[in-house]
C-alpha cells in the first residue's frame, strides 16, 4: 500500500507514460489540458493503449504497465486515466492484480479515473490520485509552474545577492583607493628612483664590457690576419717532412726487398728437392727423417732419392765410432 508513496516525483515531470483507451473522452480532455496550458509548457507523452472496462481490461492494463516498466528510463511518471462513468464500470481498477502491478512499478503513478465519490484500489496504492483526468493535467502543469517560479525566485535572489556584493566591493575599493593610493604613489616614486640608479650603473658597466670585448675582438682579428703566413710556413714544413718520409720509406723498402731475396736463395738452397737433385738421398722411419731415433732390426725404412723410393728391412744396426 505504501510502496508508491515512498517514490519521489521529479520536480519537472514532463515525460509521461499514459495508460488509457485512445477513444476515452477523459484521455482527450487530459491531452487538451497539457497541450493548451497558458504557460506554453511542453510535455512528451506516449500512450499505452488499453481497455479500461470489460472482461479484458484487467489483463490489458497489467500488460501495459509491465511494458512501461521495461522502458522506465524513458519516463518521469505514469498516468492512468479514464473518463467518467457508472460505478459498475470501475471494476477493472478495483482489482488486486491492478493494485499489485501499480505498487511494484519503479515509476510514480498518478491516477485520474473520473469518479467523484468512490475510491478504487488503483487510487489507494498510487503515488497520488485525482478525481478526473483534467485534474491530473492541471496538477502536472502546476508542478512545472511551481518549479518555474522557484527558479525565477532563485534567480532574483542570486541577482540581489550579486548586486549587494558588487556594491560592497565598490565601497571597499573606494575606501582602499582613498587610504592606500597616496602611499602607493610614494612607493612607486621610490622604486622609480631605484630603477633609474640601476639603469645608470648598468649603462656604465655595459659600456666597459663592450670596450673590453671590442679589444678582445681586435686581438683575435690580428691573430687571424697573420694566420695565412703561419699556414704557408706549416705547409712548407709538412712538404719537407713528407719528402723525407718518402725517401726513408723507399730506402727501407729496398733494404727489405734485398733481405727477402737473400732469404729466398737460402730457402731455395735448403729445398729437399734441390738437395735430391745433387745425388743425395734421405731415409725415413715411420714417415720421419732418421736422425737420433732408435732403429732396431726388422724395422722398415724408406730411402728416397730424386727418382725412386726404396723400402728396406733392417738386418743389422751398428753404431759409428
Amino acid at each position: 500500500m505504501d510502496w508508491q508513496k515512498d517514490l519521489s516525483l521529479p520536480y519537472v515531470p514532463q515525460r509521461l507514460a499514459i495508460v488509457s483507451s485512445k477513444t476515452a473522452a477523459g484521455y482527450e480532455d487530459f491531452i487538451h489540458q497539457l497541450q493548451n496550458n497558458k504557460f506554453n509548457y511542453h510535455f512528451d507523452f506516449k500512450l499505452f493503449n488499453s481497455s479500461v472496462q470489460g472482461d479484458s481490461a484487467v489483463h490489458s492494463l497489467v500488460k501495459q504497465l509491465k511494458l512501461i516498466e521495461l522502458a522506465d528510463e524513458q519516463f518521469d511518471t505514469v498516468v492512468i486515466i479514464r473518463g467518467g462513468g457508472a460505478k459498475t464500470d470501475l471494476g477493472a481498477f478495483d482489482n488486486y492484480e491492478i493494485g499489485k502491478a501499480i505498487a511494484v512499478l519503479s515509476l510514480p503513478v498518478l491516477t485520474g479515473i473520473g469518479h467523484e465519490r468512490d475510491q478504487t484500489i488503483a487510487d489507494m496504492v498510487a503515488h497520488q490520485s485525482f478525481k478526473t483526468p483534467t485534474a491530473v493535467g492541471a496538477f502536472l502543469v502546476e508542478a512545472l509552474f511551481t518549479y518555474d517560479q522557484n527558479i525565477s525566485t532563485s534567480f532574483d535572489t542570486i541577482a540581489e545577492e550579486i548586486t549587494y556584493l558588487v556594491e560592497e566591493q565598490k565601497r571597499d575599493l573606494r575606501y582602499y583607493t582613498t587610504k592606500t593610493l597616496p602611499s602607493f604613489l610614494t612607493i612607486i616614486r621610490q622604486y622609480t628612483h631605484q630603477l633609474d640608479n640601476k639603469a645608470y650603473h648598468f649603462k656604465n658597466s655595459f659600456r666597459d664590457f663592450v670596450k673590453k670585448e671590442t679589444h678582445q675582438l681586435e686581438l683575435v682579428e690580428a691573430t687571424y690576419k697573420s694566420l695565412p703566413n703561419q699556414l704557408m710556413k706549416q705547409d712548407f714544413m709538412l712538404q719537407q717532412r713528407l719528402a723525407t718520409l718518402q725517401s726513408s720509406f723507399t730506402n727501407h723498402l729496398q733494404r727489405g726487398q734485398h733481405q727477402l731475396a737473400i732469404t729466398a736463395l737460402k730457402v731455395e738452397a735448403k729445398d729437399p728437392e734441390k738437395i735430391l737433385e745433387k745425388g743425395y738421398s734421405m731415409t725415413t722411419l715411420n714417415g720421419k727423417l732418421i736422425t737420433n731415433q732408435n732403429i732396431e732390426e726388422g724395422d722398415v725404412i724408406k730411402t728416397i732419392n730424386q727418382k725412386v723410393i726404396i723400402e728396406s728391412i733392417v738386418k743389422k744396426v751398428a753404431k759409428k765410432d
